[in-house]
């Protein structure tokens, strides 16, 4: 459902809980995305937005926009996901919409760790953010700077002071206490942000590490960088 369906807004949460009635396990992922990038992505692809066809009096796409919002205000409401794409591509999202809804034996509670870098804003779909500026950073080492902490040459620099080994044992035992008791509240996804300066080698080094102690520990975890392409 989009703004293209033009009817059933207002019924939205009359439906799901006539569907849920029925017995029937339902979850609403609602897709959103700043209107900066929707501008941009217009214009990318020369599309009008469909509140602007000609039986509409909308001339401003700024305008469609704030309408399409206000209409779909009740199903983001209603919704039991929320996944920004802002930063995103389309490959990148569905791998996001493939970690949450994947389906296996593992704990319910889904866990994303997304390193990313200050310089370029934060993700705003996270739950925690945590910053990890205070690492050893490889941007100042010539021959380290053109790598990302995806590498073992990266990960060593990053850790070599004990001071990233000491932040990852207590960042672990904090979630170890805190994802029970988001689980018991049914919440079922959880966006753990780790954030260096340009996202490319502190936040990406600490955002794979702990991304494995969290499935060594049994947890449902995965990992997206978003800008190391762009660092």
């Amino acid at each position: 459902m989009d703004i293209r369906s033009r009817q059933y807004f207002g019924q939205f949460k009359q439906i799901m809980n006539d569907i849920r009635a029925q017995g029937i396990q339902v979850e609403v992922l609602f897709m959103d995305c700043r209107n900066e990038e929707l501008l941009k992505r217009y214009k990318t692809t020369r599309r009008i937005h469909p509140l602007q066809g000609p039986d509409q009096k909308v001339a401003r796409i700024e305008d469609a926009l704030t309408m399409e919002r206000s209409y779909l205000a009740p199903m983001r409401e209603q919704a039991d996901y929320v996944l920004d794409t802002s930063e995103s591509n389309v490959w990148q999202s569905r791998d996001a919409v493939q970690t949450m809804f994947g389906g296996d034996n593992k704990p319910k509670m889904r866990v994303l760790v997304n390193s990313f870098g200050f310089s370029k804003g934060i993700p705003v779909d996270c739950d925690l953010v945590f910053d990890v500026r205070f690492l050893p950073n490889p941007h100042y080492v010539d021959e380290l700077r053109e790598h990302t902490g995806k590498e073992k040459i990266i990960q060593d620099y990053v850790m070599k002071d004990g001071s990233g080994e000491q932040f990852l044992n207590q960042l672990i035992g904090m979630l170890e206490f805190l994802v029970p008791l988001y689980e018991k509240e049914g919440k079922s996804q959880l966006i753990i942000g780790i954030g260096c300066t340009g996202g490319k080698h502190r936040s990406v080094t600490i955002a794979t590490l702990l991304t494995d102690l969290l499935n060594e520990k049994g947890m449902r975890a995965s990992c997206y960088h978003r800008d190391v392409v762009k660092a």
